[in-house]
């Protein structure tokens, strides 16, 4: 309805609604120690809107000479925020127009009477029931089209009917709108946002004016976040506020031609350099392209993180690859923007029930990989951050920390793995960092061979990254019998060398070390002679308790008591 004009829209419709996510509330204090609050963003679409109108204004006036004068009240229940607002269109100098009247008010103030728009700005009234007891009282004082200006989730989430009911109301009719719908009304949220500084993070969420209703669906990893926030100069911020919007609609830095395979790609930016690549989520099912921001960094620092992400990117399959390095271009069609681009790169999409689109090469490979990025974010030290997108959950972090002896129960594909290898690096960190000269003796027990292979080489790649230290041993990976692995270890953790530590084995390996610690080995007794490993490996393997041993008997026990 927006696109039929402000002025002709929602007349009969009693109100519509503009939702703004982006703008905060702020209290100030008067030199009287009396407190009122402003919302800068709702203050800029205020503008915006009188602005749009009287561009409406002027048409008709040039259509018609004897065109009707326009009378628009905007209301707020708060003072300080009608001040602004005043301070805010005195740069528009309406006043010299007698036939194009604006006045702002408090709600208190409000007479009803003729007048052809009203604009109330709620600010951020945390669910006050009296506003809205205002609104009605402007509804059905003026036949005016009136304009609510708020954020839905801050007015309804206070468990306040009166507003649930509101804004339920206006959506059932049609009259509830983003402000992103508007060009003119998205461009000054974005203005405004970017003359605050300490409000343009605010701006990078998918729900955020700018990239709520984008081309492109756009991810931060959180080492880009942090960067962003660590940036020197508003000016700087500003800077990739821009760009982040010009790749949101699609626009690319130009690639030669031996780049446009590449998953990684880069734009530069004022001797920085914002690296990303395209995704690939599921949603409603269906695949899409998504645009994935890893970080931006200085020129110098790039190579690095470069060099790291393309070793990641070799664990994807080369079906996933492809897709996400497919490129297919259309033209920008956005209504009113102050620049066109002549040609737009858009997301591909491919239908769920025709494909199965798996990311890894391997299952061992897409854990091992997502623990590899969780585990860089999180031990890297604060001097050369990286932390990139895999991060762990709440839960999962709160495991991490826990310091006393834990029980970690999930099925397969939960992160089980991926826990217990960060929690075993991240003592590795917190011990090197305590200045003990003693030894962490941290083992990692999995039934799988397979697995502790994955983990064991993960873990010596990551130590060696993360503290610098070629010291520590990575075997052989290309082992034909499970075992192998395990050659160059004693059956002792007594003679075990103290750069094996942290220990990646098998629970076969486990039982074999454990028996050689102790003096009297514990599998003798199961025999009338001295135990070698041959023989051992036999015990092990005809005492061994596995599933379908185990299920034999409890499995008959369960079936009579059933019968």
């Amino acid at each position: 309805m927006m696109d039929k004009g402000y002025l002709n829209a929602a007349k009969g419709e009693s109100f519509s609604f503009i939702n703004i996510v982006d703008g905060k509330e702020e209290i100030l204090v008067d030199s009287a120690g009396a407190c009122s609050s402003i919302n800068r963003v709702e203050s800029a679409a205020v503008r915006s809107i009188i602005n749009t109108c009287f561009k409406e204004w002027l048409l008709l006036q040039r259509s018609n000479e004897q065109g009707k004068p326009i009378h628009i009240v905007v209301v707020s229940p708060y003072t300080a925020q009608v001040e602004l607002i005043k301070d805010e269109l005195a740069h528009d100098r309406y006043d010299d127009h007698n036939q194009f009247i604006v006045n702002v008010q408090t709600k208190d103030a409000w007479q009803g009477g003729k007048v052809d728009m009203v604009i109330f700005s709620t600010v951020g009234t945390h669910g006050s029931s009296n506003s809205v007891d205002s609104i009605k009282h402007i509804a059905v004082t003026t036949s005016a089209s009136l304009w609510i200006l708020g954020n839905e989730r801050t007015l309804v989430s206070q468990a306040n009917v009166v507003w649930q009911k509101l804004v339920g109301d206006v959506k059932q009719r049609g009259c509830f709108f983003y402000a992103d719908e508007d060009h003119h009304l998205k461009k000054a949220i974005i203005d405004s946002k970017t003359r605050q500084d300490h409000q343009l993070e605010d701006l990078l969420h998918d729900e955020s004016v700018l990239l709520r209703n984008t081309k492109w669906k756009v991810i931060f990893c959180k080492n880009f976040l942090q960067s962003f926030k660590n940036l020197r100069s508003t000016r700087e911020k500003k800077s990739v506020i821009i760009l982040l919007e010009k790749l949101s609609i699609g626009w690319r830095p130009e690639m030669k031609k031996t780049e446009k395979k590449d998953m990684l790609r880069q734009a530069k930016l004022e001797g920085m350099h914002m690296l990303f690549s395209n995704d690939i989520v599921l949603k409603d099912n269906f695949y899409t392209q998504v645009l994935k921001v890893w970080d931006i960094l200085p020129q110098d620092q790039s190579p690095q993180l470069v060099k790291r992400l393309k070793d990641f990117f070799d664990a994807y399959t080369d079906d996933f690859r492809r897709r996400c390095t497919e490129i297919r271009t259309g033209k920008d069609v956005r209504p009113s923007a102050s620049i066109i681009y002549p040609e737009v790169e858009v997301p591909v999409t491919w239908g769920r029930a025709k494909t199965y689109i798996e990311p890894f090469k391997e299952r061992i490979q897409a854990e091992m990989s997502d623990m590899a990025m969780t585990v860089l974010g999180l031990t890297l030290s604060e001097s050369n951050p990286l932390d990139l997108p895999f991060q762990l959950s709440d839960e999962q972090q709160e495991v991490v920390s826990f310091p006393r002896s834990t029980f970690v129960l999930g099925r397969s594909g939960t992160g089980k793995t991926t826990v217990l290898t960060t929690k075993l690096l991240q003592m590795e960190k917190n011990f090197k960092t305590s200045g003990k000269h003693t030894l962490l003796r941290q083992l990692f027990v999995t039934v799988s061979p397979r697995l502790c292979q994955a983990i064991k080489g993960q873990i010596v790649r990551l130590q060696r990254s993360i503290f610098g230290d070629n010291s520590f041993v990575e075997e052989d990976d290309g082992f034909d019998a499970a075992d192998d692995q395990f050659k160059n270890l004693p059956d002792s953790f007594v003679t075990l060398p103290a750069n094996q530590y942290p220990l990646v084995i098998t629970f076969d390996k486990f039982i074999r070390m454990l028996d050689g610690t102790v003096a009297v080995s514990y599998f003798e007794r199961f025999s009338s002679q001295p135990v070698n490993r041959s023989d051992l490996e036999s015990i092990i393997r005809e005492k061994q308790v596995s599933t379908e041993r185990k299920e034999r008997p409890y499995m008959g026990f369960i079936r009579n008591m059933k019968n």
